[in-house]
């Protein structure tokens, strides 16, 4: 499944994972579970991995990567990647 932590491998429950086709520039925003897993529904029709991009946001984090992992060789098979946030530290000054 695909997940959502930070950078000690944390799972971020409660972050939105944004995917946009970049061909056509729809967009689905949903968020993640308790354990970090999210899953976004089909766009309702066979797309490219390769223009897909998925952004990642939570409360008091900032992205540092969306990293996908291998695809399976299977046509419409689950395009899996993991978010990695930071946490924001307030800043002092």
């Amino acid at each position: 499944a695909a997940m959502s932590y930070d950078a000690g491998g944390r799972i971020i429950s409660g972050a939105s994972v944004t995917a946009t086709i970049t061909t056509s520039g729809s967009a689905m925003t949903v968020k993640a579970d308790i354990l970090g897993h999210y899953r976004v529904p089909g766009f309702h029709k066979i797309i490219d991995p390769n223009s897909v991009e998925i952004s990642c946001k939570a409360p008091n984090h900032v992205q540092i990567s969306a990293s996908r992992r291998a695809q399976r060789r299977n046509v419409g098979a689950a395009i899996e990647t993991d978010c990695v946030l930071a946490t924001v530290t307030a800043d002092a000054s």
